[in-house]
């Protein structure tokens, strides 16, 4: 990976490529495999050099850092305004700035409270955040599900890493399901010296995991050496691709250009002020009359000068001509365009008459973030699918099954905006009668366990309702007893 952007990396990037195999998985063995991985080498190998390009964008190693002058080189300014990771950390936290839970569609599914212990034992929601990330720059992603070889030490059976995508990568047909029938993980291997001399290699397909080892400098296209192969047992293959959208491009991506517009634009202000502080200055038709030149001239600040004869005496700075408010008005519009485009709220200052929460929301862009992460969430939930159907296969050698159909992905988003208005809503919806509570509650968007909520409501007004018919009853003796008249008893 080189160190540095060059102004022509990121030209012409439009989404990572899949890659695609025309073989079946009848046909895959450890035999065939070097020559699956040969046929997705040159793709792979490019989607990996993009992947480079965008994580240097992320990292603040962009291409105004390589940019020289041809005039005036002694000022030469490269300033790296880091939207990109603005822009990460703003659509990633909006979106998966509550944990990802699961909950179950009914009453009827057991060892529910297992898996989430589970995976709160592998810090899932960290875990989820590494994805997220990798996906929003890289356009992918990609989670890795093995059974855990510690199983009898920790508590979870199985194990979720989070895999580099730049070392991984996922084969699916070329047929209409598109079905994923070959993925793989390596890593560098070292000779004595310490140098790459060529990668170790973990293979699956739907039901063994085989090694290779490699030489050469091409991860997928050395020549490949077999080394072992084993079951998994999990019926499929166990690393699941992320996609950050259906054509995996990364959330800054469309807008490479406008980001390294916006480093030239005020990397040249900062020249055009640097300059015009250190102008020349220039006489025209004159020449100094001081004792001691243009030292002199720098130690009092005043300058005596004499005629050549000529009328046209001047003296003068040569200095850049830069209007600062033109420059400003510039910026402002390459930022807007890059709000715009990414879905990125604007901290523009605006004010208006309606300032409620939902006028703000609405005003200040995150209505536009929230479809972004509704366009993120779909292909989320689609491989959390994946994932929870690959976990109940480990879960059930263990003893503690569950039916994976029978299990939400659950994303919640902003609990409590807006909560006075959800009230009102609940209230009027409650009095409509036409919503069951767990519908009305799951509506407003309040908690990722809406059964759970609704249930515990129900207790409440149930334990509610007994105390005060007991309250009542207690009052209602009392006062029975009060108004009967004294010997009553005799």
């Amino acid at each position: 990976m080189p160190t540095v952007l060059s102004e022509t990396d990121t030209l012409y990037l439009s989404g990572r490529k899949p890659l695609l195999s025309s073989t079946t998985k009848e046909k895959i063995n450890k035999n065939t495999i070097p020559d699956i991985l040969r046929s997705v080498s040159e793709k792979h190998e490019t989607n990996v050099a993009e992947i480079n390009i965008l994580l240097m964008e992320y990292l603040g190693l962009q291409s105004i850092l390589e940019r020289t002058r041809e005039f005036s080189t002694n000022v030469n300014n490269l300033i790296v305004v880091n939207r990109a990771q603005e822009i990460i950390r703003k659509s990633v936290s909006y979106f998966l700035g509550e944990p990802i839970s699961y909950t179950a569609k009914n009453d009827n599914v057991e060892n529910m409270d297992i898996l989430n212990m589970y995976m709160n034992e592998e810090s899932k929601s960290a875990k989820d955040f590494e994805v997220g990330n990798w996906s929003a720059i890289a356009g992918t992603a990609y989670r890795l599900v093995v059974t855990n070889p510690d199983a009898d030490v920790e508590i979870s059976p199985f194990k979720i890493p989070t895999c580099d995508p730049r070392k991984t990568y996922v084969i699916y047909s070329s047929e209409v399901l598109g079905r994923p029938l070959l993925a793989g993980i390596y890593s560098d291997r070292y000779d004595s010296l310490g140098n790459v001399e060529g990668y170790d290699h973990w293979i699956y397909d739907g039901t063994n995991e085989y090694t290779f080892t490699s030489l050469g400098t091409a991860a997928l296209a050395g020549v490949m050496t077999f080394t072992g192969e084993r079951p998994h047992l999990l019926g499929e293959v166990p690393i699941v691709e992320y996609a950050n959208n259906q054509f995996r491009i990364g959330d800054f991506e469309p807008v490479l250009g406008l980001l390294d517009a916006l480093n030239k634009s005020i990397s040249d202000r900062l020249n055009a002020i640097e300059q015009t502080v250190g102008a020349i200055l220039v006489f025209v038709d004159c020449e100094i009359d001081e004792t001691g030149g243009m030292a002199g001239v720098k130690q009092r600040g005043t300058i005596q000068v004499k005629s050549n004869g000529n009328n046209n005496v001047d003296i003068k700075y040569v200095s850049p001509e830069l209007s600062q408010e033109d420059a400003q008005i510039t910026e402002s519009a390459i930022n807007e365009y890059i709000d715009l485009v990414t879905g990125i709220p604007s901290r523009k200052e605006k004010s208006g008459g309606g300032d409620t929460g939902e006028a703000v929301f609405m005003r200040d862009g995150f209505q536009d973030l929230e479809l972004v992460a509704r366009a993120k969430e779909r292909p989320f939930k689609e491989a959390e699918r994946k994932v929870i159907r690959l976990v109940s296969k480990i879960m059930a050698t263990f003893g503690s099954a569950i039916l994976p159909q029978e299990i939400e992905v659950s994303c919640v988003r902003n609990r409590v905006t807006n909560i006075a208005s959800k009230a009102q809503a609940a209230i009027n919806l409650t009095k409509a009668g036409i919503l069951d509570p767990e519908d009305t509650i799951k509506l407003l968007g309040i908690t990722d366990q809406p059964k759970e909520m609704a249930d515990r409501g129900k207790a409440y007004r149930e334990a509610d309702m007994a105390r005060r018919e007991k309250e009542r009853e207690q009052s209602d003796s009392a006062n029975e007893n009060s108004n009967e008249p004294p010997g009553a008893d005799e």
